[in-house]
């Protein structure tokens, strides 16, 4: 059996979801506050159904916890100069 996630054109795609998800295409930049560092994560989905699709499944709850996570991953890291 193959893999269900797989990386395409910079997409990762589900195998195993049926009906597939809705893909989007995703904006990640990382900007120098006085505070520190500001990430701003942009998805952009080809229409609003596709966008409610993935709402409705809970990917912002999702996103939102995984984001959550950054700063205690990187406090067990030591810096990188």
């Amino acid at each position: 059996m193959s893999d269900p996630v797989h990386l395409e054109r910079g997409v990762v795609l589900r195998r195993d979801v049926e009906p597939p998800l809705p893909t989007s295409q995703n904006i990640y930049a990382f900007e120098a506050t006085d505070a520190g560092t500001r990430a701003v994560f942009t998805s952009t989905f080809a229409s609003a159904e596709a966008l409610q699709t993935v709402l409705d499944i809970g990917m912002e709850e999702g996103a939102r916890s995984a984001i959550n996570q950054i700063d205690g991953f990187l406090a067990a890291r030591p810096a990188v100069v």
